[in-house]
């Protein structure tokens, strides 16, 4: 509904207003393989000899069915200032429905291929807000803005398995999942064990909940039930790698034939999982470990240093997440546009000189390479395996029309 056209909003201080909503359900079968068939290894190699015959490759899952996804979406554009400043908002609603996933298999079923099957249902509601800015100073001046906004919050409301959750990506040797998709939580969560410092000294680790192989030096880690035995059953939420809030900044200055662009981007309230922070016997240590605990007082963040590690203090913790917000400057870009005269003069209709500088800071507290990871799916975000960081990289060129 424009309801800036009606007669009643004649006098109303904005140049534009509408209203919108909409709702739209949406089939996905976007699935690999995309036909249910059983496949099968013809030949293997036992005690060194290459055996013909027949093994399962992969299982069928003959019940799977349509992801169905459902969006309402309600949202207000408006225009003020003789159309130079536009605001838009919209509040979102979408579920999905017969999620399609690939779980993970028992490996006793003897098949490396996971069948795709519909795992449950899932929510995200939000808002997206966008603000922009056009103006012309004089005749030669132009600039343009725009500002994005973006917040949700994301929910798994079911899992069609008895457990009611499924396992994602792990790390380390042994492996060790720590993401969960479970019923109720944030997708994609990281579970693991509470950390409550470092214990100092035999009586602490007497006076704490039984904790096998803890010695002075080691993590203590929190007895979440209260059970009075710190085990699997204290594993819990450790951490959400999806962000609170995100930010996208654009901005367009264009003055007669030079224009200069630039693109910023923050993630604000996201956490990350140094996985890449192994500590196993035989292998190089971080610098932190300098600051290791050597006795009571010297250290209540880093244990002390262990050969056979008794407590287990490299488990999935608490220990190895981070704040991973930032904010960067993706893009600079300045150009220069030849006059038409001189492009013509050599055989062109337009040519354009520019350089420009990729990731030209980042400003973070994150401790790792990069806080800008991304390995994959829902299961694997925020897991940071020490991908080499993105570079920050200068560069020239020209455009060239003819």
């Amino acid at each position: 509904w424009v309801i800036s056209k009606e007669d009643f909003f004649e006098d109303a201080p904005l140049d534009y207003l509408k209203f919108r909503a909409s709702y739209g359900s949406l089939g996905n079968d976007n699935i690999n393989p995309q036909f249910a068939l059983i496949s099968t290894f013809p030949s293997y190699t036992f005690d060194g000899s290459i055996i013909n015959g027949s093994a399962l490759g992969s299982v069928p899952n003959e019940d799977v069915s349509w992801e169905n996804q459902v969006q309402m979406n309600f949202g207000i554009d408006t225009r003020l200032f003789d159309n130079k400043l536009s605001i838009t908002v919209d509040y979102f609603k979408k579920t999905v429905d017969d999620l399609l996933f690939a779980p993970n298999l028992s490996l006793y079923l003897g098949t490396p291929s996971f069948p795709t099957t519909n795992i449950g249902k899932t929510q995200s509601t939000g808002i997206d807000a966008s603000l922009s800015y056009n103006t012309t100073i004089g005749k030669d001046f132009n600039i343009s803005t725009n500002l994005n906004f973006t917040t949700s919050d994301n929910e798994v409301l079911e899992i069609n398995n008895g457990d009611r959750y499924i396992w994602g990506a792990g790390y380390g040797i042994p492996y060790t999942p720590i993401v969960r998709f479970e019923e109720g939580y944030s997708p994609g969560y990281f579970f693991g064990y509470k950390t409550d410092g470092i214990f100092q000294t035999q009586a602490e680790v007497n006076s704490h909940a039984t904790q096998n192989g803890a010695a002075p030096g080691d993590i203590r880690f929190v007895d979440v039930n209260s059970d009075g035995i710190i085990n699997d059953s204290d594993r819990t939420e450790i951490g959400d790698p999806f962000a609170d809030f995100t930010i996208g900044w654009n901005l367009a200055v264009d003055y007669k034939n030079f224009d200069f662009s630039v693109f910023t981007y923050a993630s604000v309230g996201n956490d990350i999982y140094r996985a890449y922070e192994r500590n196993l016997n035989y292998t190089n240590r971080f610098a932190s470990t300098l600051d290791r605990w050597t006795g009571a007082g010297t250290s209540n963040s880093e244990p002390r240093v262990s050969f056979i590690d008794s407590n287990n203090n490299r488990r999935a913790s608490d220990r190895y997440i981070e704040d991973g917000s930032y904010l960067r400057i993706k893009n600079i870009q300045l150009g220069y546009t030849f006059p038409e005269s001189f492009a013509n003069q050599i055989g062109f209709d337009e040519i354009r000189a520019y350089t420009q500088v990729k990731n030209l800071l980042t400003l973070t507290e994150y401790s790792g390479y990069d806080p800008e990871i991304s390995n994959g799916g829902v299961l694997n975000t925020g897991i940071d395996i020490g991908t080499y960081p993105q570079p920050r990289t200068w560069s020239m060129g020209l455009n060239i029309k003819f």
